[in-house]
C-alpha cells in the first residue's frame, strides 16, 4: 500500500504526464484521476482544485529543477560562471523537451501566482547567478532571456526556431566563458 507521500507523487506525476500531452486549458481533474487510476474524490482529497494541484506540481517540479542543475555543477569542475552555464544546459534540455519540465514548470508557476506563492526556484536560480563570479548585471541578462524561452514555449508566442535558440543559449554559455578567461 503506498504512503500518503507516494499517492501524493504519484498523483502530481499523473498530472505533469497529462499536462504534458493537452496542455493547461485542457487539463482537468477528472483527467488527472483517470491517469492516476484515482476517483476525482481521492484526488480532491488531497488537493481541492485544479489550481492547488498545479501549485504543488510546480513545487516539486522546482526541487527536481534545482536539483538538476545542482547535479550538472557538481559534475563538472566549479569556475566562474559554472552555475549559470548549468543552468544554460538543463534549461536547454528542458526546452528540447528531453526532461518533461517545461510546460509544467511555468504552468505551475503560473497558479502559484495566483495563490500568492512564488516559485522557489525563481529566487534560488537568480541568487546564484548573481554570486556566479562574473558581472551579476550580464547573469541576470541571461537568466531573464531563459525565463523569456520558457515563455515564448508556453505561450505558444513565437518560439525561436530550433537553429536560433540553440545559438542564442550558445552565445550565453559563450559569455559566461569569457567571464572567467578575465
Amino acid at each position: 500500500m503506498l504512503s500518503i507521500e507516494e499517492r501524493k507523487k504519484h498523483i502530481l506525476q499523473s498530472a505533469n504526464q497529462l499536462l504534458a500531452k493537452k496542455g493547461l486549458h485542457d487539463m482537468t481533474l477528472d483527467e488527472v484521476a483517470k491517469q492516476a487510476c484515482f476517483s476525482k474524490g481521492g484526488i480532491t482529497h488531497y488537493y481541492k482544485n485544479k489550481d492547488q494541484l498545479l501549485v504543488e506540481l510546480a513545487n516539486m517540479l522546482d526541487e527536481d529543477y534545482i536539483h538538476k542543475i545542482e547535479d550538472e555543477v557538481a559534475q563538472k569542475e566549479s569556475s566562474t560562471g559554472s552555475w549559470t552555464r548549468a543552468l544554460i544546459d538543463v534549461s536547454n534540455a528542458d526546452l528540447k523537451g528531453e526532461r518533461g519540465l517545461n510546460n509544467a514548470l511555468v504552468a505551475g508557476a503560473m497558479a502559484s501566482q495566483k495563490e500568492g506563492n512564488n516559485s522557489r526556484s525563481f529566487n534560488v536560480i537568480q541568487e546564484h547567478v548573481t554570486m556566479d563570479g562574473y558581472d551579476p548585471v550580464l547573469a541576470t541578462i541571461i537568466r531573464l532571456a531563459i525565463d523569456g524561452l520558457y515563455y515564448a514555449e508556453l505561450f505558444k508566442a513565437e518560439p525561436l526556431e530550433t537553429e536560433l535558440r540553440e545559438a542564442v543559449l550558445a552565445r550565453m554559455i559563450k559569455w559566461t566563458t569569457e567571464a572567467e578567461d578575465k
